[in-house]
């Protein structure tokens, strides 16, 4: 086996020593991390396509293809984000909801489609910037259905406070999507009491 596996190496090298004039592509990245995500943009150079499993990782991928200077790839990678968003929402089908949905609040979601949401907002420093970023307006508009969707999901103040699944979930957001929740004129409340209890936990 080492054999065949040197014999092959040896090929190879006589190969590019052979056409000196192919060029290399070379991306510069800021850790191992960032590989995964800097050899999809460079597939998506060949094949227009954006390899992400998740939505963490088509921001990552854009993330790079900013950083490279890849607008299309840029955009891509925002329509993979929303076809997430979309493909969990499509598939609530009308189920159970995720709060448990007795009375006063708490949502219609589907636990798939509020795990979407909770994702988007859990990779916040991953989000493009509002300033010199040609895609901010389309991730914006991404950002304004997935606060509804936040907002629709946890109800109101009361339900967050006595519904054991939507607490841990509220215990679990980053400050970014608790202040979304907050300031919003949908997000309800008995109290302002109650609000700032919310804040407190």
């Amino acid at each position: 086996m080492n054999n065949t596996v040197a014999g092959e190496a040896g090929a190879a090298a006589s190969a590019a020593a052979a056409a000196p004039h192919v060029p290399e592509i070379r991306v510069a990245v800021r850790s191992e991390e960032d590989v995964p995500a800097a050899l999809a943009v460079v597939k998506f150079a060949y094949t227009g396509q954006v390899e992400a499993g998740s939505i963490t990782e088509a921001l990552q991928v854009r993330q790079q293809a900013d950083y490279l200077r890849m607008p299309r790839c840029m955009e891509a990678c925002l329509e993979r984000v929303r076809e997430k968003l979309t493909d969990a929402a499509g598939a609530v089908g009308g189920g159970s909801s995720a709060a448990g949905g007795d009375g006063g609040g708490g949502s219609n979601e589907s636990s798939s489609d509020i795990d979407a949401v909770l994702e988007l907002y859990s990779c916040a420093p991953l989000w493009p910037e509002p300033a010199n970023d040609p895609t901010y307006a389309a991730f914006a508009a991404l950002l304004t259905e997935a606060k509804r969707r936040l907002v629709a999901h946890f109800g109101d103040a009361q339900a967050v406070l006595n519904k054991d699944q939507l607490y841990k979930q509220m215990r679990a957001l980053p400050a970014v999507g608790l202040e979304a929740l907050l300031e919003s004129d949908d997000f309800g409340t008995d109290s302002e009491s109650s609000v700032v209890l919310v804040l407190a936990e």
